[in-house]
């Protein structure tokens, strides 16, 4: 009896052993199953998540495509515009060209910057005046020379009294040739500075030392530049309106009226100068002159 109440008491002993183990293991089980249980609710949130997120990304894929698509759009009617516009420009160009009021920007030629002094400064009555006093001289001089051949005083009276004059259209011809004359030496003396050299290319702009000492020092231009015989300068000597002076400058020798800032900085100058205006006047010419504008077409 005692070894079966000794084995009894083992076995008891290790049943509730068991079970203790057994509701531990239970216990385990129930939290792994717990724990399973919000692995799956996770794992559908993620899914579910994943879904909504391949969802957005189709859609912003789409949208990207879309977008793509309409960039391309703008872009080939951006192309389309700039062509067109290119197009417009170039036909407007060339119909405000063919009517001289717009040109591509180029230096002047010799010739032209020579043609322009001349214009710009109203040259023409004093080229004209020289001319008419140099026939004067000249005749004078051929009928004193005819005279000095005669014999005798008496003869070389007679001879005087039967020169006749000549007739107008005669004397007009003579005096448009020394004209011409005056006024070819004067464009050579400039085309001689400003004319490209010998096997250099003649439609690129090039400037020189002697082109500068030319137009800032040259007896020629500043003469050209003082009033004399019906030119700009004297022209604008009696006028004391300081306004309408920079006008004239700028449309005589820039051909077209100044901006406001240029006014106001030319009045602003004759202003100051007042017990010199005419200098002022000359200086504002010289600067108009020998400005960057008057040298190239535009």
């Amino acid at each position: 009896d005692e070894t079966l109440e000794a084995a009894f008491q083992r076995l008891e002993k290790r049943r509730q052993e068991l079970t203790v183990a057994s509701a531990n293991l239970q216990s385990q089980i129930e939290s792994v199953q717990t724990e399973i249980h919000q692995d799956q609710q996770e794992f559908s949130r993620l899914r579910e998540t994943l879904t909504a997120t391949n969802t957005n990304k189709r859609e912003l894929l789409q949208r990207r495509d879309l977008a793509i698509q309409t960039v391309d759009r703008i872009r080939n009617r951006l192309d389309e515009a700039e062509i067109e516009q290119q197009r417009t420009h170039n036909r407007l160009r060339r119909s405000l060209s063919s009517r001289f009021v717009v040109g591509n920007l180029r230096a002047l030629s010799a010739e032209q910057l020579a043609a322009s002094i001349f214009q710009a400064l109203e040259l023409e009555p004093r080229f004209r005046s020289e001319a008419e006093a140099e026939w004067e001289k000249q005749r004078k001089e051929q009928l004193a020379k005819e005279a000095s051949q005669q014999k005798t005083d008496d003869d070389a009276a007679a001879n005087d009294s039967s020169q006749p004059d000549p007739d107008p259209a005669t004397r007009a011809q003579e005096i448009a040739a020394i004209y011409e004359g005056k006024l070819s030496s004067v464009r050579n003396n400039i085309v001689k500075l400003y004319a490209a050299l010998p096997a250099s290319p003649q439609d690129v702009f090039h400037a020189t030392v002697d082109q500068a000492l030319f137009m800032s020092n040259a007896g020629q231009i500043q003469s050209w530049i003082e009033p004399s015989r019906g030119n700009l300068a004297d022209r604008l000597r009696n006028d004391e309106n300081d306004t309408s002076v920079a006008q004239q400058l700028y449309l005589s020798i820039l051909s077209r009226v100044p901006t406001p800032e240029e006014l106001t900085t030319t009045t602003d100058y004759l202003q100051s100068a007042a017990n010199d205006r005419q200098q002022a006047v000359q200086d504002v010419i010289w600067s108009l002159v020998t400005s960057v504008e008057f040298r190239f077409n535009h």
